[in-house]
C-alpha cells in the first residue's frame, strides 16, 4: 500500500517548478533577440515633412517631424542639425561658382538695385523647437547650424521625436537652392542631422565652404508633403505616393527609403522621355517649358548617354540602391548638381550639353550619394573617383585615350589634399590629379585590379560614411598591403613601402 511521504512530494513540486522556470526562461531568452529586432525595424532616422510654397514672398512654410534612435553607443545632450540654406543669407559668403553665374544675371536682370540684391539672398528662419508632446525645447540657430537641447540625456538605443517649425526663403538666380522666372528648386532646405563623430563624441558643425561644396549627412527616410501651385510639374528625390488637387494647388506625397537629402524642383517642366534599364533603373528626362525657347536641346541624346553610363556604373561598381534616376534641366547654363536620385544637368548657349559633365554628375550619384564622406577633407572620393569612372567610361565604351592632366596652381598639393587647403581650384584639382593618380596605378594593377577593389569598396560603403583611409583599407584586404602603400603613394605623397 502506498504511503504519502511529504518530503518525497515536495522534492517533486520543487523539481518541477524548476523545469518550468528553466523552460520559460529558455523561452524569454529565445524572444529577446526577436523583440530587439522588432523594436529596429523603424530606421534609425526619419524625416516626415510638410512644406508649403509661397509665391509672393517666394518661401516655404515647413513642419518637419523627425525620429531619431541614439545608435551612437554614446549618451547625447543635444542634437545638431545642418542649416546649409543660411550660405544664402550673404552673397559674399554664398559659393564662389554660384555668385560667378549670378554675377551676368545681376548685370541683365531689369530691376532696381536694391530689389536685386534681396532677390539674391535668402536663408532660414526657425518658429519653434518641440518634442511630439508639444513641449518647447530650447535651441540655438547659429552659424549654419541649429543646435537642440535634449530634456535629458539620451542613452544608446533610445529614441527621441522632435518637431521644427521654419521658413525657408530662397534666393533668385543660379544657385543649389533658388527660384527663377520658370522654376523653383533645390536641396539643403530640410533640416540635416549633422555627422556624429564618435572618436571626438562631437557633432559637425563646420559651415558651408564657399570655395567647394561641403555638405554631408547621415542616410535617413525622407517622408515628404509638398503643397504647390497646381499648375506645376514635380520632380523630387523618391517615389510618388499620392497626389491631390485642391484649390488650385497641388498636394504632392512622396517617400525616399534611404537619401542622405532630399530635393526637389518645380515650375514649369515637362518629361521629354523615359527608360528602364537592364537592372530596372527607371530613368527620365525633364527640360523646363519656357515661353520662346529658340534653342533646342536632343533630349533622347541626353537620356542615351545616361542610359549608357548608368547601365556601366551598375555593372563596374555596383547597382543604386533606389529605383529611379531623374535628370532636371538647369535654368542657367553652368548650373550642375547631383542630389540624392537627381541630376541637374545644363546646357550651353548653342543648346547642346557637355557629355562628360553630364556623365560626372551621373557617376556622382555612386560615389557622392550613396557612399558618403566629408568633402571638406575627403572630396577625393566624390569629384576624384567620379572623374576617374568618366575616363573609364568613355575609355572602355567609346574607345577614347586617357586624360592627361591639367597644369594647376594648386600642384604643390597631393591629389587627396583636404579641400580646404586647395580653395576654389579644389573640384578640378580632384578631377584632374586624382584621374592622374589612378591611371598611374592602374596602368601597374590593371584594370582587373580596380573593378575588384571598386565593387568591394562600393558594397562595404555603401549608405555609410568613409575616408580616404577608409578607401585605402579596401585596397589592402581587396588587392594587396603593397597596393595599398603604391595607391597612398600616389594620392597623398606619403612614402611608399619598400
Amino acid at each position: 500500500m502506498y504511503r504519502f511521504k511529504p518530503q518525497r512530494t515536495v522534492m517533486i513540486i520543487a523539481m518541477l517548478l524548476i523545469i518550468i522556470l528553466i523552460v520559460l526562461a529558455g523561452i524569454k531568452i529565445n524572444q529577446r533577440p526577436a523583440i530587439s529586432e522588432a523594436a529596429h525595424t523603424d530606421p534609425p532616422l526619419l524625416y516626415n515633412i510638410h512644406a508649403r510654397w509661397l509665391d509672393n514672398s517666394h518661401t516655404l512654410q515647413t513642419t518637419a517631424d523627425i525620429t531619431f534612435r541614439n545608435e551612437y553607443g554614446d549618451p547625447l545632450s543635444e542634437l545638431v542639425f545642418h542649416w546649409f540654406a543660411d550660405v544664402y543669407r550673404n552673397i559674399s559668403k554664398q559659393p564662389i561658382r554660384d555668385r560667378q553665374l549670378n554675377k551676368s544675371l545681376l548685370e541683365t536682370k531689369q530691376e532696381g538695385a536694391q530689389k536685386v540684391v534681396d532677390d539674391f539672398q535668402g536663408g532660414i528662419t526657425t518658429y519653434s523647437v518641440t518634442t511630439a508632446s508639444g513641449k518647447p525645447l530650447t535651441y540655438n540657430h547659429q552659424n549654419q547650424a541649429l543646435t537642440i537641447k535634449l530634456p535629458k540625456r539620451m542613452q544608446p538605443g533610445t529614441t527621441i521625436k522632435l518637431t521644427i517649425r521654419y521658413e525657408v526663403k530662397f534666393p533668385f538666380g543660379a544657385h543649389a537652392l533658388s527660384y527663377s522666372d520658370h522654376t523653383v528648386g533645390g536641396y539643403m532646405w530640410t533640416p540635416q542631422l549633422a555627422v556624429y563623430n564618435q572618436s571626438d563624441r562631437g557633432w559637425n558643425r563646420v559651415p558651408y565652404n564657399s570655395s567647394y561644396r561641403s555638405d554631408f549627412y547621415p542616410m535617413g527616410q525622407y517622408h515628404v508633403m509638398l503643397d504647390v501651385p497646381e499648375a506645376w510639374e514635380m520632380v523630387t528625390t523618391g517615389q510618388e505616393i499620392d497626389r491631390k488637387q485642391k484649390d488650385g494647388r497641388l498636394l504632392l506625397e512622396t517617400k525616399s527609403e534611404a537619401s542622405r537629402q532630399f530635393a526637389f524642383y518645380g515650375g514649369r517642366y515637362k518629361q521629354e522621355g523615359e527608360r528602364t534599364l537592364k537592372n530596372n533603373l527607371r530613368l527620365s528626362v525633364h527640360r523646363i517649358h519656357a515661353v520662346n525657347d529658340q534653342k533646342s536641346v536632343d533630349y533622347a541624346a541626353v537620356l542615351d548617354t545616361v542610359a549608357s553610363a548608368a547601365d556601366w556604373l551598375s555593372a563596374t561598381v555596383g547597382p543604386l540602391p533606389y529605383p529611379e534616376l531623374k535628370l532636371v534641366e538647369a535654368p542657367y547654363n553652368g548650373m550642375s548638381y547631383s542630389p540624392d536620385g537627381i541630376v541637374v544637368f545644363s546646357r550651353q548657349p548653342d543648346g547642346s550639353v557637355r557629355q562628360d559633365e553630364l556623365i560626372r554628375a551621373v557617376a556622382k550619384q555612386w560615389t557622392q550619394n550613396v557612399i558618403g564622406s566629408n568633402a571638406s577633407t575627403d572630396g577625393f572620393i566624390s569629384d576624384g573617383l567620379s572623374a576617374f569612372l568618366t575616363a573609364y567610361f568613355e575609355h572602355d565604351q567609346k574607345n577614347k585615350p586617357w586624360p592627361q592632366p591639367a597644369i594647376l596652381n594648386t600642384d604643390m598639393y597631393p591629389p587627396a589634399a583636404p579641400a580646404v587647403r586647395l580653395g576654389a581650384d579644389a573640384e578640378l584639382h580632384y578631377q584632374t590629379k586624382g584621374t592622374a593618380a589612378l591611371i598611374q596605378w592602374v596602368n601597374q594593377y590593371k584594370l582587373e585590379a580596380f573593378n575588384s577593389w571598386i565593387q568591394s569598396f562600393y558594397k562595404t560603403y555603401s549608405g555609410k560614411m568613409t575616408s580616404v583611409n577608409g578607401l585605402l583599407n579596401t585596397v589592402s584586404e581587396q588587392i594587396s598591403p603593397q597596393a595599398k602603400a603604391d595607391l597612398e603613394a600616389l594620392l597623398t605623397h606619403a612614402k611608399p613601402s619598400s
